[in-house]
């Protein structure tokens, strides 16, 4: 296993880089962000299967827990940029949807 250490560290930014498939320069991934996570609430409007969440983490986050409080069937997310994600939904809600969300980088 081969790894990078960052020299410029800080908030949302990774402790280092490990290569994950070799070649030349091979495929590396960050890992290790320091500290930035950000919450919230969003609804799933009636009718809708789906809700944008802007994070401002300004990083891709690596972790991201959507919980909904009510019936949506299962839940995803996808379109996840350094600054948004949407969370999409199974079961199309007849009624607005509460849904709490975590994101960490």
């Amino acid at each position: 296993m081969s790894v990078i250490w960052n020299k410029d560290v800080g908030r949302g930014k990774p402790l280092g880089y490990v290569c994950i498939e070799g070649g030349e320069p091979g495929t590396w991934a960050p890992f290790g962000y320091i500290g930035a996570v950000k919450n919230g609430t969003a609804s799933i409007n009636a009718n809708t299967d789906s809700v944008y969440i802007e994070h401002n983490l300004g990083v891709v986050p690596s972790y991201i827990s959507p919980t909904p409080l009510g019936n949506t069937g299962h839940i995803w997310v996808t379109d996840m940029t350094a600054t948004h994600f949407t969370v999409r939904c199974s079961q199309i809600p007849t009624a607005d949807t509460a849904l709490l969300w975590e994101a960490k980088a």
